[in-house]
């Protein structure tokens, strides 16, 4: 029986392996990459299965949601006031100075879930994309290693904290429609 789903890729898989195992001996973990995958995992679940996911584009149907008793958090590569799609994206295209992190636990609806836990830096715009993202990734692995021993309790919903979900989400379709933006290594606009 699987104890913990990671939806994610298997590096960082082998990272939260790793963790898991010490804050939680003998749990039984399984990555997975893709839907058809984890559709599949979640029928192998033990009672109080979790899913984890981290930097994953896949977006968690209802059913799934449902038959894990919602026992699902994830990752989000932006803060709770940036939700939806490649935050980091549209953070460099506005030229913000702070940005952040966020777990939070799935709902039906995206990035609507209670949010357990948040982590924010400051930005010295302007900044690449690149840049952003790289902070980010450090700030999301900072995350998960600070609520690990709460994520491999698998019998326990994470708690809230004082934080809400803000600002209208935003798409694919308005990531497709982001102006170019030529930026050097050292973060000048071209």
């Amino acid at each position: 029986m699987i104890d913990i789903i990671l939806l994610m890729d298997e590096p960082e898989a082998q990272f939260f392996q790793g963790k898991i195992a010490m804050a939680a001996p003998g749990l039984k973990c399984r990555q997975v990459s893709t839907l058809q995958e984890l559709e599949s995992a979640v029928r192998q679940c033990s009672d109080h299965a979790r899913l984890i996911s981290f930097c994953a584009d896949i977006i968690v149907p209802e059913p799934v949601l449902q038959l894990l008793k919602f026992n699902c958090y994830n990752f989000h590569p932006g803060p709770p006031e940036r939700k939806g799609y490649r935050p980091a994206h549209f953070a460099a295209h506005e030229g913000v100075d702070t940005f952040g992190v966020t777990l939070h636990r799935m709902a039906p609806k995206v990035d609507d879930g209670d949010i357990v836990g948040a982590r924010r830096f400051t930005l010295a715009p302007p900044m690449s994309i690149e840049a952003i993202e790289l902070l980010t990734y450090e700030a999301l692995v900072k995350l998960a290693v600070d609520l690990m021993g709460n994520l491999a309790r698998v019998d326990r919903i994470l708690e809230p904290i004082d934080e809400d979900w803000s600002g209208k989400p935003t798409t694919r379709r308005q990531w497709l429609d982001l102006p170019p933006r030529e930026i050097d290594i050292t973060g000048r606009t071209a």
